[in-house]
């Protein structure tokens, strides 16, 4: 088992204190500026890097590329291949960050292989695609967290755009309400921004979307005048509900983002938010945007991002329009942490869940383990709490409160809050709280059981 050390990423939009907080006894503890996100990571161009492995092997992909069987398993290394399947974040916004999506399979790979022909370098600015890979995500809350995702329903779309008194906003609308007046499907327009071949067989529903879509983020900042007040007139008079939590996050976009017209297409999409614990899960091809708040984020190995709006970095417009799934919410699924813990096993007071998406590249397990010290007669003393984790499948384990012990046959290792380390699939792990630290509480991202 190896200690592995975050990639951190101090972008703009990231709190100033909470992840500095949440990792106290590493390099995230003394970062000044905004920490947007803390990686865990075997992706090839941001690896995290390895604690005590073997010669050789300083980070977490040459760990794997070294060794594929023992760490993944036989079973995942030969369905994924030497690589880490996923990619374990937390994440901390205190103002919102870039309206994206990521591309599907096929989308990825066009991408990825047209840029190369190209010519365009990796670290290239103008690049889009990182890589090949579809990318899914899972979001689960530590505090509480706000989103827009998704598309929203065509009725409560055009009742949050008739309420905003903006010229942006008006033609948004005019859009959807042509759609009502012509169901089934047609051609490409010539207003369609972006549009390719594919885009001839959407519903126009979904041509509805992709037209107030393209409006939102390609109109130019003079548009963007008057919109922080229509934005705050249209929520004071809006009844709570759908539409006014619709109208809150594309006010405080508006706020961030001044001289952007892209806030409005927070009108169109789902306003979600999830309480401590809930998760959602984002698929490729959905329109997305985190508000604020601080959570947890497991995703499909890769770095693509498309940016339509609300960011300082590059936009990549165009192609982000091409790979939204515009025909509704796109498979986004509300989630929470069932009691069925697959791949491991709980003993003494341990309570555990898990929570996974159905997907086969990654999952995310919960445990707590009270701190035996203190407790009473008939409240289970003399029992020890620890959680086991089957061998067969690779780990990173996270300690999130407290402080863990993770025993294996070749010795153990302590885990401070904020702390992580790769589990082996070939290593069986125990994890017991440490005593007097209080209850402890660890995330487990792994491939699906």
């Amino acid at each position: 088992m190896y200690r592995i050390e975050p990639v951190l990423k101090p972008y703009e939009w990231g709190s100033k204190d909470r992840l500095q907080t949440m990792f106290p006894h590493g390099r995230a503890a003394h970062v000044t500026g905004p920490l947007a996100e803390v990686w865990f990571s075997g992706h090839p161009v941001w690896p995290s890097v390895v604690d005590g492995g073997p010669a050789g092997s300083s980070t977490v992909d040459q760990l794997i590329r070294d060794d594929p069987t023992s760490m993944l398993g036989e079973f995942d290394s030969s369905r994924f291949g030497p690589v880490l399947p996923f990619l374990l974040k937390v994440i901390s916004a205190r103002r919102p960050l870039s309206l994206q999506v990521h591309p599907v399979s096929f989308r990825a790979r066009e991408g990825f292989n047209r840029e190369n022909r190209a010519g365009i370098a990796s670290d290239s600015p103008s690049r889009a695609y990182r890589d090949r890979v579809e990318k899914n995500e899972m979001v689960v809350a530590l505090d509480p967290f706000e989103l827009s995702v998704g598309f929203a329903g065509m009725g409560v779309t055009r009742s949050v755009l008739a309420r905003v008194r903006h010229p942006v906003a008006a033609a948004m609308l005019r859009c959807v309400e042509e759609a009502d007046e012509s169901p089934g499907y047609d051609g490409v327009g010539d207003d369609d921004v972006g549009d390719d071949d594919a885009m001839a067989w959407l519903s126009h529903g979904a041509r509805a979307r992709r037209r107030a879509l393209g409006i939102a983020v390609t109109s130019p900042p003079r548009c963007a005048a008057g919109l922080y007040d229509a934005l705050r007139k249209a929520l004071a008079g809006a009844d709570d509900g759908r539409g006014a939590a619709m109208l809150r996050h594309a006010l405080v976009a508006a706020d961030a983002f001044p001289g952007d017209c892209s806030p409005l297409a927070l009108l169109l999409m789902n306003a979600v938010s999830l309480d401590r614990g809930q998760g959602m899960y984002v698929p490729a091809g959905t329109l997305h945007t985190y508000i604020g708040g601080t959570a947890v984020e497991i995703m499909t190995n890769s770095d693509t991002v498309l940016r339509a709006g609300l960011t300082v970095k590059p936009r990549h417009v165009d192609e982000a329009l091409r790979v939204v799934d515009y025909e509704g919410d796109g498979g986004v699924r509300l989630l929470s942490f069932s009691g069925e813990t697959p791949g491991l096993s709980v003993h003494g007071r341990a309570v555990a869940g898990a929570m996974s998406p159905g997907i086969e590249e990654f999952m995310l397990s919960w445990c707590s383990l009270p701190d035996s010290i203190g407790v009473r007669v008939g409240e289970g003393a003399g029992e020890e709490s620890y959680v086991e984790l089957d061998r067969g499948r690779v780990r990173v384990v996270l300690c999130v409160s407290g402080g863990v012990r993770c025993e294996t046959t070749a010795g153990s290792l302590l885990l401070n809050p904020g702390e992580a380390a790769l589990a082996p699939a070939v290593e069986r792990v125990r994890v017991f709280p440490v005593p007097n630290d209080g209850d402890c509480a660890i995330l487990m991202a792994s491939p699906a059981i």
